[in-house]
C-alpha cells in the first residue's frame, strides 16, 4: 500500500512497478483486490465556484465588441438532404457570421469561397449597416483563430 500511496498507480501499473522494483510476481487481479480492500483517496482539487465572464456586459456598449466566425456548411451533419441541395443548385458553401458580444445580435452572410476579400466585404457590410442604424461606437472584431 505504501507504493500505491507514493506512486498513485492503478492495478496494472502497480503490478509492473512491483515486479520491476522488488521482483514480486503478483497477478493483476490480486493487486486489484488488495487495492479494493484498502482504498486510497485521491487528492481532490477545489474548483473556483463560477467562471468569470469574458466581457463586463454592464459596462460594454452595444456593438463595440463582436466575434466573427466562418462555417463550412458541408460540416453540418444534421443537414444531409440540404447539403446535397447545396451542390445540386450551386448554392454558397460558406457562412460568415458576426455576433455582438452584448446584444447577441447575429449578422449572417454566405459566400462561395473563404477568401479575405469576402471577409473584408462582409465586415464593411456590417459596419455600414450599423452606421446606417445610428451606431457610432468604435468596433473591435475578434476571431477564433479559424480561417477567417
Amino acid at each position: 500500500m505504501a507504493e500505491r500511496e507514493k506512486t498513485g498507480y492503478g492495478k496494472v501499473r502497480l503490478r509492473k512497478h512491483l515486479k520491476a522494483k522488488y521482483s514480486l510476481i503478483i497477478k493483476e487481479d490480486v493487486v486489484g483486490k488488495i487495492l479494493k480492500r484498502n482504498p486510497v483517496r485521491k487528492q481532490s482539487y477545489r474548483r473556483p465556484p463560477e467562471s468569470k465572464p469574458l466581457y463586463n456586459y454592464e459596462a460594454l456598449p452595444p456593438f463595440e465588441d463582436g466575434h466573427i466566425d466562418t462555417k463550412h456548411i458541408d460540416d453540418f451533419g444534421a443537414l444531409r438532404k440540404m447539403v446535397f441541395n447545396l451542390r445540386r443548385y450551386n448554392l454558397p458553401l460558406y457562412r460568415w457570421t458576426y455576433v455582438c458580444a452584448k446584444t447577441k445580435t447575429r449578422f449572417p452572410a454566405y459566400s462561395y469561397s473563404l477568401d479575405s476579400p469576402y471577409g473584408r466585404l462582409f465586415l464593411g457590410l456590417v459596419i455600414t449597416w450599423l452606421g446606417a442604424c445610428g451606431v457610432k461606437t468604435e468596433m473591435t472584431f475578434q476571431g477564433d483563430n479559424g480561417p477567417e
